[in-house]
């Protein structure tokens, strides 16, 4: 993908937009060469396809990073020159360069292991990937069988080097057997330097004085600094000094023929050897992109051909990473007090766009996260956004961020500038994202603004994406009257003074420099003779930019409020449709059962009759048999009867009964039932209730009745209306989420609920253990579960409460 920037190509448009920066970050999460080559190596492509495979590469890892823990990568290391080595006949490897293959191995091993506990449909493309690393267990035990963790030859290598080793270690002992009894004989004590056996050029040898030399035979190894002491080989260790000389070169020369069997071994698997490398590589280079996206609460974007940037809520990574090392905080959920997100959107109904409002607001770093999130996205990388973000498969990025001055060709700012935006209109193209910082600036006010309308109306006649700051007015007002143009502002509270750093499409910015001359004190005949000067239209426009602002303000509180009030009607909707399913569910259940209640009767109404009308045939119909008949029928009659009663009771309500509501737990009387619709009114205290059916069951004759008091009523009704059966808490610090958590179990006590959900993810299991820590010693609290699968599994927590 060609790139232009800053009028170069390449690496000039990564430090303009702070790529570089951000694969600095990314390489900290890497944990090898192999892994940090390709971040370093990180480049956007401009190929559909591969674009996609990367995203779904990254977005698979993080799931499985999430579900299951990191990638067991540790201690992957480069062995690729090992490799190289390898290929050549007779080459010999030494003990720690099989320790780097080893370790190459038991990597490859630790991965295909996990993977295998996998489930394809989490990660399909990631588990094919694994699916191809060669399996090196052979080599484990190859290598590890004849080399130890310090790099010595084990002795179990080869029976012959056990041999030698056997016969080097009795030689030895007998050395040192012979050495000791020297040391320890009375006859040589006068001699003696110093009782210890030590070594002099290989041989075994003992510290005697200068002047007793001729007391014991023997050749003189050495001698101290000092010259009073002489390290000899006595007569008698001279032979086994000689045997154990021999035996050493023997020792070499099998290691050197284990390290060559070995060696043959590693080159009969070096393509297996290469491939491992490659793929764990590649896995190290995945891991650390999806490490760096949970840290950073990234998500994979849409891209599209259609030329359609449509970022909502992203954060600029890079000032994220900033505010995280100045508070010493490098991990955790990001809050809107550290990094105020932005919404932006381009190539729906415009396709350029000019971003207005006063210094230090926020435009230049909206401009550049633009920028940054454009690169990261077709680099496979995802991004700081909410879900269902949107990038473009743009051709070319070009970006003119910055007002230094250009050394090299001795350019004035303005200068600078225009040179740069020349070679734009040049190589723009329908497919070019174009980010202007400042455009117009550096020159006469007048002509810098007519200078930029022509610019834009160039550039956007090119059918190019371009998104321009200004402090001209002109522009935003040029912007408003032209078709396929839109304007932005950066936020600004006249309130506080202060910027909000948000940005708004479709809103023009206002400069509010009166406004603030104002709230700072400056005398009201100076604001006046300033509104004189300006002219009565440019302060209409002003003042009709604020009374925009302000109407903007109320909107969005009203649109804040509706959306509240849209989830909580979605809820209770939802809540409503469980319960008439349940509804449905228990009627066919009563339909079903009374079914097979009336066969039964009838069977058995039909067998009685039977029996009579045989026994009146029998006995020919005398006047006994007819009254037993008479007897049977009524009993029947009787029993039926009874049926009837027994299912009213159990089934059917009637107006005057009284009844418990189970989901309130309060008593009331019947006013009337509504079968159709399976609901019935409830008359509670002063209050009428229209509740399903199946939330009320008959109090016996006789049962306590407990009424519930009016105020406790209302509370749980109220209660009912807005709490939800379940509180997500991902994302939360710990005490955050023990201060909702404690206020959500009172409001759900309150509202009579009898079993909620509590959303802790799985994650580190901090938040998961701070929340089984409250829950053990709540008093509205019962008892508690993980969720089965269908519910979540571990990652949520089932309350049953306690009710009063």
């Amino acid at each position: 993908m060609l790139m232009k920037g800053d009028g170069l190509r390449g690496m000039d448009l990564e430090r303009t937009l702070e790529f570089d920066k951000l694969k600095e970050i990314i390489l900290s999460y890497a944990l090898s060469d192999l892994g940090r080559v390709r971040v370093a190596e990180l480049r956007p492509l401009d190929k559909l396809e591969e674009i996609k495979e990367q995203l779904t590469l990254c977005a698979e890892a993080k799931r499985v990073i999430l579900a299951f823990g990191k990638l067991p990568l540790e201690g992957l290391s480069d062995v690729r020159p090992l490799l190289v080595r390898l290929r050549i006949s007779g080459s010999i490897l030494d003990p720690y360069d099989f320790l780097a293959l080893l370790n190459l191995a038991e990597v490859n091993e630790k991965v295909r292991r996990f993977f295998k506990e996998v489930k394809s449909e989490i990660a399909p493309h990631l588990k094919k990937m694994a699916s191809n690393l060669p399996n090196l267990s052979r080599i484990v035990h190859a290598i590890s069988s004849r080399i130890s963790p310090e790099g010595e030859i084990l002795e179990g290598a080869s029976p012959e080097l056990r041999r030698i080793r056997r016969n080097m270690s009795r030689a030895r002992d007998e050395l040192q057997r012979r050495l000791e009894a020297i040391l320890n004989s009375p006859h040589y004590q006068q001699a003696i330097q110093e009782r210890i056996v030590t070594i002099r050029n290989n041989r075994y040898v003992i510290p005697i004085k200068q002047e007793f030399k001729g007391v014991i035979q023997g050749v003189v190894q050495g001698v101290s600094s000092s010259g009073a002491t002489l390290f000899l080989e006595p007569i008698s260790v001279v032979d086994l000094n000689n045997a154990l000389h021999q035996l050493a070169a023997e020792e070499e020369r099998e290691i050197r023929r284990i390290l060559l069997e070995l060696s043959d071994e590693m080159r009969g698997v070096v393509e297996d050897l290469s491939a491992a490398v490659e793929i764990l590589g590649e896995l190290d280079f995945i891991n650390a992109k999806a490490l760096f996206s949970i840290d950073y609460d990234c998500h994979e974007p849409e891209i599209n051909t259609e030329g359609v940037l449509d970022l909502r809520r992203v954060r600029h990574p890079i000032l994220e990473h900033s505010i995280r090392s100045r508070s010493g905080s490098n991990f955790g959920p990001l809050t809107p007090d550290r990094v105020v997100p932005i919404d932006v959107h381009i190539g729906y109904e415009f396709t350029t766009l000019v971003i207005t409002g006063p210094n230090t607001g926020g435009k230049t770093v909206a401009l550049k996260t633009i920028g940054l999130l454009s690169l990261m996205a077709l680099s496979g990388l995802l991004i700081p956004a909410a879900e269902r973000s949107k990038v473009a498969l743009w051709s070319r990025i070009f970006a003119d961020i910055g007002d230094e001055q250009s050394i090299e060709q001795n350019l004035s700012t303005f200068s600078s500038h225009i040179s740069k935006i020349i070679e734009i209109i040049r190589e723009a193209d329908p497919n070019s994202l174009i980010l202007l910082d400042e455009l117009g600036a550096g020159t006469d006010p007048a002509e810098g603004a007519a200078l930029g309308m022509a610019i834009l109306d160039h550039l956007h006649s090119t059918g190019a994406r371009t998104i321009a700051t200004t402090h001209h007015s002109q522009l935003k007002v040029h912007a408003h009257n032209q078709p396929g143009m839109e304007n932005a502002s950066v936020e600004f509270d006249p309130q506080t003074l202060k910027p909000t750093y948000r940005l708004l499409v479709g809103v023009p910015g206002s400069s509010n420099a009166l406004k603030i001359a104002q709230k700072l004190g400056m005398p009201q005949e100076i604001l006046e003779k300033a509104k004189v000067y300006m002219g009565g239209e440019a302060v209409a426009v002003e003042e009709m930019l604020a009374d925009m602002e302000q109407a903007r303000r109320e909107l969005e509180r009203d649109r804040r409020m509706i959306a509240e009030r849209l989830s909580e009607a979605e809820e209770r909707a939802k809540r409503f449709e469980e319960m008439l399913d349940q509804i449905k569910r228990e009627r066919e259940e009563i339909i079903r059962s009374a079914e097979e209640e009336a066969r039964r009767i009838i069977s058995g109404a039909r067998k009685t009759i039977e029996r009579t009308v045989e026994e009146i045939r029998r006995e020919q119909a005398s006047k006994e048999s007819i009254k037993r008949a008479h007897e049977a029928i009524e009993n029947l009659r009787r029993s039926l009867q009874k049926d009837e009663v027994g299912e009213r009771k159990s089934g059917i309500y009637t107006p005057g009964e009284l009844v418990r509501i189970k989901s309130l737990d309060a008593a009331g009387k019947i006013v009337r039932v509504r079968d159709d619709k399976g609901k019935a009114s409830i008359q509670v205290g002063g209050v009428e209730l229209t509740v399903p059916i199946s939330d009320i069951e008959r109090l016996e004759p006789g049962e306590e009745v407990k009424l519930t008091s009016p105020q406790l009523l209302q509370i749980r009704l109220t209660k009912r209306a807005s709490i939800s059966p379940q509180i997500n808490l991902i994302g939360c610090t710990t005490d955050e989420a023990r201060r909702k958590l404690d206020k959500y179990l009172d409001d759900a006590f309150l509202a009579g609920l009898e079993r909620v959900r509590v959303i802790h993810g799985r994650g580190t299991g901090a938040l998961k253990k701070a929340v089984r820590d409250l829950l053990s010693d709540h008093p509205h609290v019962r008892s508690f579960r993980y969720g089965n699968p269908p519910e979540g599994g571990d990652g949520v927590t089932v309350v049953t409460l306690e009710t009063d």
